[in-house]
């Protein structure tokens, strides 16, 4: 409804368009009684279920996957002026998502502060590969940045994308963002390595100052054309003034054949990753709440630091 030329949903003032979506539109909006922000998305009627799955899927998630990494769920509701469109409400990220965050500063990243929100996103999908979930959309735009302290936490966004990989290894070829798809995902059978490579695809753009880790000009080539050409193009070399942990860490996550890519335990039992984490549950970086919750994961992931 609109109340006195503002258009308020369910409580919340909508305040302003901050994202907007193949299928639906963000918008930072205000609880009309506790003045509290946070951010809306308002999903389009229309829904091509080729492409993706009912916003239901997403709500699932956000109510079960319960992380400091994950962005927090808040409700949801349907618009009384029409029904089919769905509303969810999530925390507001007031860093904005990486993109944004990565053209703020310049696309200069310190390599401290790029793993330590790898290591946030890591967390965050260890917890959904757990349970049987893949996101297939990691990109710098589905990673948000929450708070200023210590350079913030990333905090792994929804998406329509994300499917349980157990139950069915047909998976749709088209669902994702090009840039970071996977290899196999041009069979159409993957499973959740397809999430390791694409973080992979974010840790060096934010090491090498926004570069695209492959040879490739999508302005002039289709994403048939770039899968077609993917298994042969080889990884470019990052700056040198980044770690050789690092550089290997890279080549890891952008591992070709799937079979060989680590899985995120594996990724996270690594050196470079292990002492992040030692700092978050031994040293309690990011308060104590949050430090209690990653001893949790570990254990039940089998993990000792």
């Amino acid at each position: 409804m609109v109340d006195g030329g503002e258009r308020i949903l369910n409580g919340y003032k909508i305040l302003r368009q901050i994202g907007a979506g193949s299928f639906a539109n963000v918008f930072q909006v205000e609880n009309i009684e506790t003045k509290i922000r946070y951010a809306m998305k308002i999903y389009r009627g229309e829904v091509d279920e080729y492409l993706m799955q009912d916003p239901q899927n997403e709500i699932n998630f956000l109510r079960k996957h319960l992380s400091p990494f994950i962005i927090r769920y808040v409700e949801d509701f349907q618009i009384e002026e029409d029904y089919s469109r769905r509303c969810i409400v999530v925390d507001y990220a007031d860093g904005g998502d990486l993109r944004m965050k990565m053209a703020a500063m310049n696309n200069k990243i310190p390599e401290q502060l790029a793993l330590n929100w790898f290591v946030h996103i890591c967390l965050a999908l260890a917890k959904m590969h757990s349970q049987g979930i893949m996101h297939r959309d990691i990109k710098p735009e589905n990673i948000l940045i929450v708070g200023e302290v210590l350079g913030g936490i990333a905090k792994l966004n929804s998406s329509q994308t994300i499917k349980e990989f157990d139950l069915d290894p047909k998976n749709t070829f088209y669902v994702g963002t090009a840039q970071y798809f996977a290899p196999e995902k041009r069979y159409g059978e993957y499973q959740e390595k397809v999430d390791v490579w694409a973080l992979g695809i974010v840790l060096y753009e934010m090491l090498s100052g926004g570069k695209f880790p492959f040879e490739y000009d999508f302005c002039r080539g289709g994403l048939e054309d770039y899968m077609t050409k993917l298994p042969s193009l080889e990884l470019r070399q990052l700056p040198s003034e980044v770690s050789q942990e690092s550089k290997d860490l890279v080549a890891k996550l952008l591992e070709k054949d799937p079979e060989n890519r680590p899985s995120i335990v594996d990724i996270i039992k690594t050196p470079i990753i292990s002492k992040r984490l030692s700092l978050i549950t031994e040293e309690f970086l990011l308060g104590i709440e949050i430090s209690r919750q990653v001893k949790e994961l570990l254990i039940s992931l089998g993990i000792t630091l």
